[in-house]
């Protein structure tokens, strides 16, 4: 599989694109409304899914996003994305992580997440950084458990088209 970051024999991480991967990513979108349901989101249309690709803040470039994709088979079944090197350098910042909603809960986001922060620490980042929603409550609970830490809340940030309270988590790395 091109891109391919981890291969185990049950499940595959690999680089997603834009050109190859939407379909999949919006189908895994579809799965995952009740993150959008928090977000105000009724609709999860091309461009809701594109923003996994094109959504990047002030300063940084499209070569600075990663968007991962979680395979079991060929089915897309997970997906983080985000920024590298924000809001500092050395610091990758996690936008948005979902699993198919069906495998919640079995241990499969921690291994992908775990995977990840592997593959980040091989680049050499030191910190990740997060925002959650202050009402969700399951999103802050995993967080916790992968051992971030809370480090501010901010007050109507603007995420894409929405205005929400965040609660910001970092974790160092080694």
């Amino acid at each position: 599989m091109k891109n391919t970051i981890y291969e185990s024999k049950y499940y595959k991480i690999k680089l997603l694109d834009e050109e190859h991967d939407l379909d999949d990513l919006q189908g895994l979108c579809r799965n995952c409304s009740d993150y959008y349901d928090l977000h105000g989101i009724e609709e999860i249309g091309n461009e809701t899914v594109l923003d996994f690709f094109n959504e990047l803040p002030n300063g940084k470039k499209k070569e600075d996003k990663f968007v991962l994709g979680l395979f079991k088979q060929e089915n897309l079944i997970g997906v983080i994305e985000g920024v590298k090197d924000y809001p500092i350098e050395g610091t990758w910042f996690i936008g948005q992580m979902m699993v198919d909603s069906q495998k919640r809960s079995s241990g499969l986001g921690a291994s992908f997440f775990d995977e990840f922060q592997d593959w980040a620490e091989d680049n050499r980042v030191e910190t990740l950084r997060l925002a959650v929603m202050c009402d969700n409550t399951l999103a802050e609970k995993f967080w916790k458990s992968r051992g971030f830490e809370f480090r501010e809340q901010k007050s109507d940030m603007e995420i894409g088209n929405i205005r929400a309270d965040l609660n910001v988590y970092e974790k160092k790395l080694k």
